[in-house]
């Protein structure tokens, strides 16, 4: 079984790419051809090879257990299994499996400051991760059949294919949530024909990076409720943490402490103080307590999550005092956005003049160049037969209207 088929297996996108690089990884650093890898190997010695290299470049070992238990498995579907105590061995040598930078909790009045940095699609995003404990890599993939925004609470279908276990789910989101969604969507399109605008303009230039970054963009027939993809939307967090003054780092690993999953782990956390263990893992997505609640409520387990979200959850992951409170921070915001983009016009505008004036003084600059040569040429009463290079530089409306006077003049004194 090469790479591609074993990806092929799993339904979440962003296990497929996780687990293709790790596996090109795995082959480069023992300089292996993959489709020719499984001919009398010692893979135990390779195992070892590849553990060693994670270690020395101070890989995390959350990161070095993940790596392995992928290969692992990929090693199993090749009818390769290596005895226990080889992985138990390599564990107990990293020291842990656990994640090595220290995440911060993220508070409730720091989620706020931040949504302050953010347009109303960044809002609308994030507000809807943090009110839900969905996953970065799920929401983009919502459509516009999958939120049903007419339900209280709003409910949100994450199918299968997009989701962690392969397992379709519900998720809710609360009121403050729907609200931002809402105004999102009266200024999406606009969003969508500057995007693609942008893209053209770049793309153009040849910018790979731009084109990188706003490759999921679509056109107006896209169904996403957010036309974007995970990358844009990490772009955004980082970049309001920055704005916002938020942006801590480990100081051993370099890495942010509040990150995009920072808003799954605020829902768990408010979550989890006004419902049980159970309720709370399955209202993020997590199998054994979708198992556990189904088990107990079945065909009614739904009803009872969203009954539950409504009472409890929902006041405990939500951060505006008011929808009245949104309301002036939309307010707010797009008013200052509407002021950057004034700015932002007057800016372009000074710039293509600036632009305009160094065009015209380098064509001063040359046209006087060229009306002294002429003048020498003339006070010495010689002919040039090379006139029309001396011309060239001049603007050939000029140049056609003064080359018959000069000729004419050159030739007479002669």
């Amino acid at each position: 079984m090469d790479i591609d088929e074993f990806t092929s297996r799993y339904p979440s996108k962003n296990t497929k790419r996780n687990y293709r690089v790790t596996l090109n990884k795995y082959f480069s650093v023992l300089g292996v051809d993959p489709n020719s890898y499984f001919n009398n190997r010692d893979y135990e010695k390779d195992i070892e090879q590849f553990f060693q290299y994670r270690m020395n470049h101070n890989y995390a070992p959350k990161t070095i257990n993940s790596d392995l238990g992928c290969i692992k498995v990929f090693l199993q579907h090749n009818r390769v299994d290596l005895p226990s105590i080889v992985w138990k061995d390599i564990r107990r040598r990293m020291g842990g499996t656990r994640a090595r930078t220290q995440d911060k909790n993220l508070k409730p009045e720091e989620l706020k400051v931040i949504m302050s940095h953010l347009d109303v699609r960044g809002r609308a995003f994030f507000l809807t991760m943090a009110s839900s404990g969905m996953r970065i890599g799920e929401l983009p993939e919502v459509t516009f059949g999958d939120m049903h925004l007419d339900e209280d609470p709003c409910r949100i279908v994450i199918r299968g294919n997009h989701t962690k276990t392969g397992d379709t789910r519900t998720a809710f989101i609360s009121q403050e949530a729907k609200e931002l969604i809402l105004e999102w969507l009266k200024v999406r399109t606009d969003y969508i024909k500057s995007a693609r605008r942008l893209r053209y303009k770049f793309e153009r230039r040849d910018i790979e990076d731009y084109k990188r970054l706003t490759e999921d963009i679509k056109n107006l027939k896209d169904d996403r409720v957010f036309p974007f993809g995970e990358h844009s939307a990490r772009e955004m967090w980082n970049q309001a943490l920055e704005d916002a003054g938020l942006e801590d780092r480990d100081k051993d690993t370099n890495h942010r402490t509040l990150h995009p999953h920072s808003l799954r782990q605020f829902f768990r956390t408010n979550a989890g103080v006004v419902v049980n263990q159970d309720i709370a893992e399955a209202l993020i997505g997590h199998e054994q307590g979708i198992i556990s609640v189904y088990a107990r409520y079945q065909k009614g387990a739904e009803d009872e999550l969203a009954k539950l979200y409504k009472e409890r959850v929902e006041a405990k992951v939500s951060i505006y005092s008011s929808i009245g409170e949104l309301q002036k921070l939309n307010g707010i915001v797009e008013k200052q956005s509407e002021e950057i983009g004034i700015q932002k016009q007057n800016l372009r505008a000074v710039v293509e003049c600036n632009r305009t004036l160094e065009e015209k003084v380098d064509r001063i600059g040359r046209l006087e160049g060229t009306l002294a040569t002429i003048i020498n040429m003339l006070q010495g009463n010689t002919p040039d037969v090379g006139l029309q290079r001396v011309l060239r530089d001049v603007d050939p409306s000029v140049a056609k209207r003064m080359e018959g006077d000069i000729v004419a003049h050159v030739e007479g004194s002669v």
